[in-house]
């Protein structure tokens, strides 16, 4: 039946606003569809999906990356660039944007996890923005945003998925990041910056202080960096020459930080142990939703859904079939994010869109870069962008109408920064140019 892949996906969405966790969701749905619509013999399919996942040693590149930012968190290495960046940045304005925006940049290239970032940016950031007297809902969504950049900047989680499943240059993934990144960062910080000159929102004179730190100490306070500059040296300099595979590299990373853990004297058994629960609950979440979504996915296809898509592309005008596929497909990842996790999305239609597109003689890591950008919105639209449960977790105080409605502007910078990306792919290639000479 043609329209069984679309009731698949109604039934997904019912079963997650019915608040059942999307792994589950995605495993009741493909089990339902599967004996309706394959009898037994399909449930094969399901158990090849978690098969696949736990047998594809690809994967291992995504735990040590794990236990990297575990470890981090951990031992305060981004309690340690915060105060160096007060210090450096001083306490005005512009200050605590740059300060949130570099942080959450740093911790970006050091670790791709988003719950590292918005863990510190909410719990450090947050109260002393708030008390020199930004607005809230201008607060919760630029901290919201930028605790979201690590899966945008290398190493991103989902640009390591989406590089297994289209048999993309996970590296190359990396260095076109660099270039979307940085402009919606920039972005990011121009428009906060801006919004608060508009409306002319004073801030406590008490706190705009930017010369009570003299250079000697701004100096001093750069010894922070040392560390985190060798970790992401080694991690994706290795991976950008050439010289080890992403699995290596995130090893090599993993080590780095064990041994700069060290040499603070802040590892200890406790944070060793604290560090490994966290990687085991952390991979083990991640493994059982890609298992999900390969299964979700195979039943889809057998159901006719990838065809479906095909035969909607061929009836696109010949002229204009490219641009309204790449259309389609930038509209189908932002409304899916709203509902669907985005590990989900990525398995779902990375593979579906993929060769598509680059049939159309598109670069294929232009187009990965431009798919994991607007996937990026998952994370910060309702109503089940994860980092808008993370931030409520850590700042329970602050309203859900005010977290919600905080986003819009940024998820409206994400689009901007795609679009301005497809007109000027070099934004993308410079970096991939720049970094593995290719």
């Amino acid at each position: 039946m043609w329209f069984s892949p679309l009731l698949m996906f109604l039934l997904l969405i019912l079963f997650i606003l019915l608040k059942i966790p999307v792994a589950f969701a995605l495993l009741l749905t493909s089990t339902v569809f599967t004996m309706l619509f394959l009898g037994l013999e399909g449930l094969y399919l399901l158990v090849n999906g978690f098969f696949n996942t736990m047998s594809n040693w690809a994967f291992t590149a995504v735990i040590p990356f794990i236990f990297m930012s575990a470890l981090m968190d951990e031992c305060g290495m981004g309690i340690d660039m915060f105060q160096a960046l007060q210090k450096i940045f001083g306490k005005g304005k512009i200050a605590y944007i740059m300060i949130v925006t570099c942080l959450s940049y740093m911790i970006s290239l050091m670790s791709g996890a988003v719950a590292s970032a918005l863990s510190i940016l909410a719990l450090l950031v947050y109260p002393s923005m708030i008390k020199i007297g930004f607005p809230q809902k201008l607060v919760t969504g630029f901290i919201l945003v930028a605790g979201s950049l690590p899966q945008l900047i290398p190493p991103s989680l989902n640009m390591i998925m989406y590089g297994l499943y289209t048999e993309t240059s996970i590296g190359k993934l990396f260095a076109g990041g660099l270039g979307t990144g940085s402009l919606m960062a920039a972005l990011f910080t121009l428009y906060t910056y801006m919004y608060l000159t508009f409306k002319k929102i004073s801030l406590a004179s008490t706190e705009i202080k930017t010369g009570e730190v003299d250079l000697r100490e701004k100096i001093k306070a750069l010894k922070n960096f040392v560390g985190p500059f060798v970790i992401i040296l080694v991690t994706l300099g290795s991976i950008y020459r050439g010289i080890a595979t992403p699995t290596e590299a995130a090893s090599l990373g993993a080590i780095t930080t064990l041994i700069y853990a060290g040499f603070r004297k802040r590892l200890t058994l406790t944070v060793l142990k604290k560090c490994l629960l966290t990687t085991l609950r952390t991979t083990s979440f991640i493994f059982f939703i890609v298992s999900a979504s390969i299964s979700f996915g195979a039943v889809f296809s057998a159901l006719g859904g990838k065809s479906l898509v095909r035969d909607l592309i061929t009836s696109f005008p010949s002229a204009y079939a490219h641009i309204l596929t790449i259309a389609l497909a930038i509209t189908l990842v932002f409304l899916l994010g709203m509902f669907l996790e985005t590990f989900s999305i990525t398995i779902i239609l990375g593979p579906l869109f993929h060769p598509i597109i680059t049939g159309f003689g598109y670069d294929p890591i232009w187009w990965g870069v431009i798919f994991c950008t607007i996937l990026l919105t998952g994370f910060i639209t309702p109503p089940v962008g994860m980092s808008l449960y993370i931030f409520k977790n850590l700042r329970p105080e602050v309203p859900w109408n005010v977290i919600y409605g905080s986003v819009w502007p940024y998820v409206l910078l994400m689009v901007i920064t795609v679009i301005t990306s497809i007109i000027f792919p070099e934004i993308i290639t410079f970096f991939v140019r720049m970094l593995t000479g290719r």
